[in-house]
């Protein structure tokens, strides 16, 4: 039988910093060990503390598209079969302009970004007179 592990609730900013000194202090326990339970139940704990209380949203479109060119190693000039212009491919990049329902399937479609990064925060307003739109 194996020791019993002692762990607490991450309640505050003190528990918090407490579950994470003692994570790293705990970071090369060995699997199987009383140790590696602690660290394996903090860091379940600290994460979801994390997403409680600093959650990370979805970064906008225009992030996104920059984020995808670098990684690409692609010219913003690339992106002009998918968004149109010279000219509407930077109003995107500095997010002055919003992708377009067009634009977005062809981006998913022929980069593989997935939608939920194009789409950002945006959500879709089906109460629109003109049929589904997609709004900020």
């Amino acid at each position: 039988m194996s020791a019993k592990v002692s762990v607490a609730p991450v309640r505050n900013e003190v528990d918090y910093d407490e579950a994470l000194k003692r994570i790293d202090e705990l970071f090369n326990a060995a699997v199987g060990t009383p140790e590696f339970d602690e660290f394996d139940i903090l860091t379940i704990l600290v994460h979801d503390y994390e997403q409680k209380h600093y959650p990370i949203g979805t970064p906008d479109p225009a992030a996104t598209l920059r984020h995808y060119l670098d990684r690409m190693e692609m010219a913003a000039k690339e992106l002009e079969p998918y968004i149109g212009t010279k000219s509407a491919v930077s109003m995107i990049l500095n997010g002055r302009r919003p992708l377009t329902v067009k634009m977005i399937r062809k981006l998913h479609e022929g980069l593989n970004i997935p939608l939920t990064l194009l789409l950002g925060s945006t959500e879709v307003d089906s109460d629109s007179s003109k049929g589904m739109s997609l709004t900020r």
